[in-house]
């Protein structure tokens, strides 16, 4: 295993090479990017609906109903969910992650990075639903948190 100049600088080249230190600070590294990836995939879906609701507050009629029409074909499912967004006033902490389609809240355990997503196989533990939300989330998530993961753990 090559050695890591990092750990050689402060620790020595005897520890650099020791196979079970580069594993750990591989595997280390790889966690924390995955950590990072679920925050920026975080960042990703919640960005826009905040700005969707910051210019629903502050717009007239005609732009309510452009913002109504941009979200869903229908209007009602629209209006309700930007009503929701409101009353939850999104974030990028609050609120809590919840499936699509059930609306239940995910618990912190089914929010593990990769691991929870390889275990649910892409699917909320409640409902079982695969919701088209669910679909796009499940295949941009694991690739963000993948590519960045292997980015820092290189």
């Amino acid at each position: 295993m090559p050695p890591l100049p990092v750990i050689a600088r402060l620790y020595g080249p005897e520890i650099a090479h020791d196979p079970m230190v580069v594993i750990f600070f591989g595997a280390a590294a790889f966690a924390f990017g995955a950590v990072i990836g679920s925050f920026l995939n975080v960042c990703i879906a919640r960005l826009p609906a905040m700005s969707l609701v910051a210019q629903y507050r502050e717009g007239d009629e005609p732009l309510r109903r452009e913002i109504i029409e941009s979200i869903d074909d229908d209007p009602k499912r629209a209006l309700a969910l930007m009503e929701e967004m409101q009353r939850d006033n999104v974030g990028l902490a609050r609120p809590r992650s919840r499936c699509p389609a059930c609306r239940k809240t995910i618990a912190w355990y089914d929010n593990v990075p990769i691991a929870s997503w390889l275990l649910l196989r892409a699917r909320c533990r409640e409902c079982g639903e695969r919701s088209a939300a669910c679909i796009r989330s499940s295949k941009r998530s694991p690739v963000l948190r993948r590519r960045i993961s292997s980015c820092n753990s290189a």
